[in-house]
């Protein structure tokens, strides 16, 4: 799956590529801090693939597994990992964030199991170009502590509300920006029961967030909510004064593309997600 943009000034391309049946795109091989070469992993084979036929020679993949809401700049992701014909990529596992802005010829990537990406673009008075990209996960969306206990963990709740904050410090108003939500898992599949003796808590806290951003955030079915990670990127974006969002279709409930809760175990796999500017 794979679309091509140009919304502010800014082209780019996005894609969502599947996993394998005995393939996966996880990029926990990766977590070394000391660049490496990788010539022999059939990883690293297939993601040079992937970048070198969309002519990107810089993928920077932040570790996003914290959901923590930051945005880094490239800077911050200095190990390089030299993959089969040149290509790298740029992570830092003891840096850990949702979001970079991404420069022409280079890519954001990360493996997703149901998890959307933002793409945020804009232009500055100046001229000046920007176009952020950022895993938003649940926890990325809504502070989990805050959901928990009433109190931030962070300094904002959302990954979207770090993103309007970026901006408005490089000049650009989100007023004036696109957003696009692309990639999330069906709903139906992110479910949480508000019965469930371990997480009822949480459960019930998280549908009061949720809907306090949009009424089609959360749909709460008996004694099952569904969390529709869109809308929630929708609703939280109006709040943060985005002029122009978009929510794309979410990835077929029980199609090739894998995720965590996938009615097939064999496709409960990662999915190798690309925004890349051209």
């Amino acid at each position: 799956m794979e679309e091509r943009f140009h919304d502010n000034g800014v082209s780019y391309g996005a894609a969502c590529i599947a996993p394998g049946k005995d393939f996966n795109w996880t990029l926990r091989e990766f977590l070394g801090q000391e660049p490496a070469v990788t010539d022999n992993s059939p990883l690293a084979k297939k993601i040079a693939g992937e970048l070198r036929a969309r002519r990107i020679n810089h993928g920077y993949a932040p570790s996003v597994t914290a959901m923590n809401a930051n945005i880094l700049s490239v800077g911050d992701l200095r190990s390089g990992i030299i993959l089969p014909g040149g290509e790298r990529i740029y992570r830092q596992n003891d840096m850990p964030g949702d979001a970079i802005p991404v420069n022409e010829g280079s890519a954001f990537m990360m493996s997703a199991g149901g998890c959307p990406v933002i793409i945020a673009t804009g232009k500055a008075k100046t001229g000046d170009k920007l176009c952020i990209v950022a895993h938003a996960g649940r926890d990325s969306l809504l502070d989990r502590r805050l959901v928990e206990m009433g109190e931030r963990s962070r300094r904002t709740e959302s990954v979207v509300f770090e993103i309007a904050r970026f901006a408005k410090r490089h000049g650009v108003c989100p007023k004036g920006m696109t957003l696009r939500v692309l990639f999330q898992m069906d709903p139906r599949c992110f479910a949480h029961e508000l019965g469930n003796k371990q997480y009822a808590f949480y459960n019930t806290n998280l549908v009061s967030a949720a809907k306090r951003y949009h009424e089609q955030a959360c749909d709460v079915r008996g004694n099952v909510a569904y969390l529709d990670l869109g809308w929630l990127i929708y609703g939280q974006a109006q709040v943060a004064g985005f002029g122009n969002v978009f929510t794309a279709h979410p990835l077929p409930y029980d199609g090739v593309f894998g995720h965590t809760r996938h009615p097939n175990p064999h496709l409960r796999k990662m999915n190798l997600v690309l925004v890349y500017r051209t």
